[in-house]
């Protein structure tokens, strides 16, 4: 074989070469734009506002005021009060209607103490976290609710607190009494209250839902279509 036709051999030989390692260059390039657009295309983007209502869940397993799984993808947050028409409609018509979330593992409720109507208002708070010191805070909480009425603060008697703890069957009524003037109980009410004026909360019923704030007692729907929203959100953080 000529040299002529040797070197035309293996010049050839290095066009293929060269042909396929650009080939191999640029299908790895385009595979990296496309994973890199995948990526952007999945995150979310936060807002500062965002991150905030991000960071404000306790996710405490000891509270007896919180409703489903510690680690669940979304926390729900109501500022309330026990002398609130609001905060009652919430409690009794729509909260009961999204305990499926809670009971799936998909959100976390978070109760907080906002008692902006005065001494009744501490006062129930009390009571309530009295029956949650054995295990019962939910049910007097729910049960207060439908014994005060529906319209401006009513008051909150002695009698009434201690008739709603033997109703939802507080096992020791004694313990629930002396709990009545807990010192340990006011100051938890003390730091929900000092926390939701620092976070500028004035009037309830307030609520967090992942990322976003709702203010008065929304329709269920609003409820739903903000948590399938942040459930959304959450999948793809």
């Amino acid at each position: 074989m000529s040299r002529k036709a040797i070197v035309t051999i293996v010049a050839a030989v290095i066009a293929v070469l060269i042909i396929g390692v650009l080939a191999i260059s640029s299908n790895s390039n385009n595979a990296e734009k496309k994973t890199g657009a995948q990526a952007s295309t999945n995150s979310v983007q936060l807002s500062d506002q965002e991150r905030f209502h991000l960071n404000l869940p306790r996710r405490d397993a000891s509270d007896s005021m919180a409703m489903g799984d510690v680690d669940a993808p979304v926390t729900l947050i109501e500022w309330a009060d026990f002398r609130c028409p609001f905060c009652s409609l919430f409690a009794e018509q729509t909260l009961p209607k999204l305990q499926h979330y809670f009971d799936e593992g998909k959100v976390r409720f978070e109760f907080r103490d906002m008692p902006v109507f005065g001494d009744d208002s501490v006062y129930a708070a009390m009571a309530a976290r009295a029956a949650g010191e054995q295990g019962l805070y939910h049910e007097y909480q729910l049960t207060l609710y439908r014994a005060l009425p529906d319209s401006g603060h009513p008051p909150v008697s002695e009698e009434l607190v201690l008739e709603t703890a033997q109703k939802v069957g507080v096992p020791d009524m004694d313990k629930f009494k002396s709990d009545l003037e807990s010192d340990e109980l006011s100051e938890l009410i003390q730091r929900d209250y000092a926390e939701a004026k620092q976070l500028g909360i004035s009037s309830v019923p307030i609520f967090v839902i992942g990322t976003q704030a709702l203010e008065g007692a929304q329709p269920l729907d609003a409820f739903e279509s903000v948590i399938e929203e942040e459930l959304a959100k959450a999948s793809q953080r």
